[in-house]
């Protein structure tokens, strides 16, 4: 079966050559699309001067999963190529890509004039707030589609560092190309950013899977992106342990290696009579903690499975899936 990353690889080559403008032009034909930014927590003095401006991707980071973003003062361009290159090892089939839509994005800036500040959009989804009553958050940028610009306010680009602003730049890169794919909020580019900037590895979401790994894909596709729902391998990690491995989850394309290992009693084989429901966890540095939900029920000579994701308290919605 042809992997989802098997069309990014057009993508990719694409984006050498067009980088935002071919997108743009198929997302404005697609319809859905709109705009994203960014936000930060911009702190005053005393004299409610600009003190401090942090992403809100790093203060994230540090505040719910202990990161702490390494520090560098090399010219953030430098930076972000790095940062862009280490989250395409996960997210893109063509490493280049992701560096070459951030850069396309740095070089189509829009640094506002001082004391020009840019209105707030509902797309980050946050719950934390900052501590200091001298701080809040405020919107740092926004990427327009109608005009192909990313507009930054000047005052707290200028207060950023290097580190900053190369997570700024890649935030917007990657949230691109996340609702490219038929997300609506940031909250996982956030997640990306805070990881790739403390240090983490991303690894591909095909990593160690062998060529005898059995291939699942959902039947049902999600109306905007025609991806399936679900999109994942199964193969055996030893006697006693099944692992399935997503390329794509509940509509959304894996960044970074995404798995759950099940008892192995549990078999994706039509044929195999079995009734079974299990709940498997997810590792994984974007989606980790999440969990799916895997339904085997054997009836008409066959067993029909299913997979939802799972969140307590809410019915799940099971979609038929199909192995090979």
């Amino acid at each position: 079966m042809k992997s989802i990353y098997q069309d990014q690889k057009i993508l990719g080559s694409v984006l050498l050559v067009g980088a935002i403008a071919f997108l743009t032009a198929n997302l404005a034909i697609a319809g859905g699309f709109s705009d994203g930014g960014a936000n930060a927590i911009v702190c005053v003095d005393s004299q409610q001067n600009i003190s401090k401006v942090e992403l809100l991707d790093l203060f994230e980071a540090r505040n719910l999963r202990n990161q702490t973003p390494l520090p560098d003062e090399r010219h953030y361009s430098v930076i972000a190529d790095e940062l862009s290159h280490n989250i395409s090892r996960g997210f893109l089939p063509n490493p280049i890509s992701l560096g070459v839509l951030t850069r396309q994005l740095d070089a189509k800036k829009h640094i506002l004039l001082p004391g020009v500040r840019l209105k707030p959009i509902s797309d980050s989804d946050h719950f934390i707030q900052p501590p200091s009553p001298n701080c809040e958050i405020k919107q740092v940028a926004i990427y327009r589609v109608q005009t192909d610009k990313l507009y930054v306010v000047g005052d707290f680009w200028e207060k950023m560092d290097s580190v900053n602003k190369a997570a700024l730049l890649v935030h917007e890169a990657l949230y691109y190309e996340t609702r490219f794919y038929g997300e609506t909020n940031s909250d996982r580019t956030r997640i990306a950013i805070g990881h790739a900037v403390g240090g983490a590895n991303f690894t591909p979401a095909n990593d160690d899977v062998p060529d005898s790994a059995i291939r699942c894909t959902s039947l049902n596709k999600d109306p905007f992106t025609d991806m399936p729902f679900f999109e994942f391998w199964v193969f055996k990690i030893d006697d006693e342990h099944t692992r399935i491995q997503f390329e794509i989850f509940n509509a959304n394309l894996i960044i970074g290696k995404t798995f759950a290992d099940l008892n192995s009693s549990i078999s994706f084989d039509p044929k195999e009579k079995q009734d079974i429901t299990v709940f498997p966890v997810l590792d994984s540095l974007i989606d980790g903690g999440k969990r799916a939900i895997i339904n085997s029920k054997f009836e008409n000579d066959k067993s029909t499975i299913k997979i939802g994701t799972f969140t307590p308290g809410v019915v799940p919605t099971y979609y038929l899936v199909h192995c090979k």
